[in-house]
């Protein structure tokens, strides 16, 4: 099968070379300049999308960013497609619409008011300020957003939200943005996402992330996307799957293809789950997660998936995968050019080219001309790597061991993701609402065999 992957920054460069691994043909093709040297030398890049399209059997999108949902709407009238599409752009971006899908699937949400306009701050702070003075605030942006300003969380009621809503008010008009925004109320719980993917009607792969994205040990610092994360496969008897993935089936069907992670809060108050955000895309870093737990064709799935099958593979019973993710300066920051070019040409230690190694995911790696792994920038997230076990601990420490075997000039990398996140399972799981999570079984009949074969050649 011949695989065209389109990216807006290149982070899907590890799906590349999964599927690549498995004997398939691959290109791919990174849509915005500076981003477009990760994966030079190990995977054929396009620099025209379009005229590769023709010569695709797939195409496979990893985000949602910028044109690529109107792009991918457009190129699934000609090519089965995984990822993108306008819908699953609404679900990403504009947080007010994910709110109100959620609320019509009957899935429990947060107080929330959106802002906008010339007047969104004035009308926020009048809102907070009728508030009792003890309630805690989130702030999420919707769309175009000052340099540094994302979601952030009030921990010190009412008065804390308000001296930031005159923070961000002043960031806005400085950097003449006008402002979009939303402020919901702060749920306290456990954080969990289930995932699925969607192949037009129905739901496969179901399965569970949790995730810490703060930069430092102890969840201090900035947020990152993810620091690292565990998974684990379920079915669709999961309560979790059951509540917050099946009753979308039918606003889904024929406008989305590809994985849907919904994210919530297990409230300790009510013990429900209450709706945070969609992440209608490949979760980084969950994504390499999960393919560490696939033992069928990563490629197979994406073939099936864009083709309206229902999903031929399993995946092994009882097994979770942990994931730890490596860096160097200047990351998490989006920084000058001056400060990028320090994520690029940097030597890469404990990498095998000749072969592929499904423990790690290179993100911003290239060859040199030497044909030596270095970093290609321009953020310093260079790779991934993860790990199998019989518990989210076991798990994130098999990953760990695999961090062991990569050096690189200052690589950094949190080193408390196996208690934290052991931490947190233990709370949900004591919740009840992983009861009945049961994990398919790793059997494939000969009929799947056979079918692996013939997608190969």
């Amino acid at each position: 099968m011949k695989f065209l992957f389109r990216s807006s920054d290149g982070l899907c460069l590890p799906q590349a070379l999964r599927v690549q691994s498995e004997g398939n043909k691959v290109k791919l093709s990174v849509e915005q300049p500076g981003y477009d040297n990760a994966g030079n030398g190990f995977v054929d890049k396009v620099m025209n999308f379009n005229s590769a399209v023709d010569w695709a059997d797939v195409v496979v999108y990893d985000v949602q960013d910028g044109p690529l949902p109107k792009e991918a709407d457009k190129i699934r009238k000609l090519k089965p497609v995984v990822g993108s599409s306008e819908l699953g752009g609404q679900l990403e971006h504009d947080r007010a619409f994910g709110i109100e899908f959620a609320k019509k699937a009957g899935i429990k949400i947060p107080e929330v008011q959106e802002f906008a306009g010339p007047a969104a701050f004035r009308r926020a702070k009048e809102f907070v300020s009728s508030k009792p003075k003890e309630v805690n605030w989130v702030w999420k942006v919707n769309g175009k957003a000052p340099s540094g300003v994302g979601t952030y969380v009030a921990k010190g009621g009412r008065s804390e939200m308000l001296r930031m809503l005159k923070y961000w008010e002043d960031q806005y008009r400085g950097e003449g943005i006008s402002p979009d925004f939303i402020v919901t109320t702060k749920i306290e719980g456990e954080e969990i996402s289930t995932e699925a993917w969607f192949n037009g009607r129905s739901f496969e792969l179901p399965n569970h992330t949790l995730e810490r994205n703060k930069f430092f040990n102890g969840d201090l610092g900035e947020k990152t996307g993810c620091s690292g994360n565990v998974v684990w496969a379920t079915d669709k008897n999961a309560p979790l799957y059951r509540k917050l993935l099946e009753p979308l089936v039918s606003e889904l069907q024929d406008k989305f293809v590809g994985p849907l992670d919904v994210n919530v809060i297990i409230e300790k108050k009510t013990n429900e789950p209450v709706f945070l955000e969609f992440s209608p895309r490949f979760g980084y870093d969950a994504i390499f997660s999960l393919m560490e737990l696939m033992e069928s064709d990563f490629g197979e799935f994406l073939y099936q998936l864009a083709s309206g099958q229902v999903w031929s593979g399993q995946v092994p019973s009882g097994l979770f995968s942990g994931d730890v993710r490596l860096h160097i300066p200047p990351f998490p920051a989006k920084s000058s050019k001056e400060q990028s070019d320090e994520a690029v040409g940097v030597p890469i230690f404990g990498i095998d080219v000749s072969k592929y190694n499904p423990h790690q995911h290179l993100v911003e790696v290239m060859l040199d001309r030497d044909d030596e792994p270095v970093t290609s920038g321009p953020h310093g997230y260079v790779m991934s790597v993860t790990g199998r076990g019989e518990d989210v601990r076991s798990a994130e420490e098999a990953a760990y061991k695999q961090v062991d075997k990569i050096r690189v000039p200052n690589m950094r990398y949190r080193t408390d993701l196996a208690d934290v996140i052991e931490e947190v399972y233990n709370k949900i799981e004591e919740s009840g609402w992983l009861n009945n999570d049961s994990r398919p079984k790793n059997v494939l009949g000969l009929s799947q065999i056979f079918q692996r074969r013939a997608f190969r050649s």
